[in-house]
């Protein structure tokens, strides 16, 4: 499997350390929320609904991007 960030396009190699985040919808809704997961995992990295970046510089890009009006300080 073929890995790609989202932020830049970059290809992911076997030894590189990446940044993994699960995006999910409430059906009906526009309601989207984010896991931010503390480690690459090569099975959830499989999911439909995971992210993949390089770097923290794309992935913090890509949440003020998508996220920008869900963000929330708890």
């Amino acid at each position: 499997m073929e890995f790609l960030c989202k932020g830049c396009v970059k290809r992911k190699s076997a030894t590189d350390e990446w940044l993994l985040v699960l995006e999910f919808e409430k059906p009906s809704t526009e309601i989207r929320n984010m896991v931010i997961l503390a480690e690459w995992n090569d099975k959830r990295a499989l999911d439909p609904r995971a992210v993949h970046f390089c770097s923290i510089t794309c992935q913090k890009a890509y949440i003020a991007k998508h996220y920008a009006r869900e963000l929330v300080v708890t």
